[in-house]
């Protein structure tokens, strides 16, 4: 399924969406056809049902279809983000114990808003130099995240990177 807001979809079956949403569990770890692991959240339609979303790129480099049968492995999330946290960003925080502090007074959405900004990226150069950023970032705005500033941030040390 595909929709304006969200691209491709499933829709989750209900007496495995009923056993999750019975145990509180919003988030899970979802493989599709024997993908890699995702962790997505189980996201209400509105009209009693549970979807998961899936983005552009995934679909793609699985070779997903509009239509197509999918067989989909399911499992409860429980990391402690909701989602993998890279080996950069924790080595960061575990050299400035301020920063991490004020990642973990963030909301559960914003610590993975900047996880993902940290992961998303394949160099673990830029990963390194991104979750740098997002530790200054989080000090200098006490603890508060200025999604505009944060971009500017990375440009700037990015274009750094390029002059050194």
């Amino acid at each position: 399924m595909t929709g304006d807001l969200w691209g491709y979809c499933f829709f989750v079956p209900e007496n495995i969406a009923d056993d999750f949403k019975k145990n509180g569990v919003k988030r899970v770890v979802c493989s599709v056809n024997g993908s890699e692991e995702l962790h997505v959240a189980l996201m209400p339609s509105g009209k009693g049902t549970i979807f998961i979303t899936l983005n552009k790129k995934f679909c793609k480099s699985n070779a997903l279809l509009l239509g197509q049968e999918l067989k989909i492995a399911l499992a409860e999330d429980k990391s402690k983000y909701g989602m993998a946290f890279p080996e950069e960003l924790d080595a960061v925080f575990d050299a400035d114990p301020d920063a991490f502090q004020l990642f973990e007074e963030l909301t559960p959405g914003k610590q993975r808003n900047l996880i993902h900004f940290v992961a998303s990226v394949k160099s673990t150069d830029i990963r390194i130099r991104r979750a740098l950023v997002v530790a200054a970032h989080l000090l200098s705005h006490n603890g508060q995240i200025d999604f505009k500033d944060l971009m500017e941030e990375i440009k700037a040390a990015n274009r750094n990177e390029k002059i050194e």
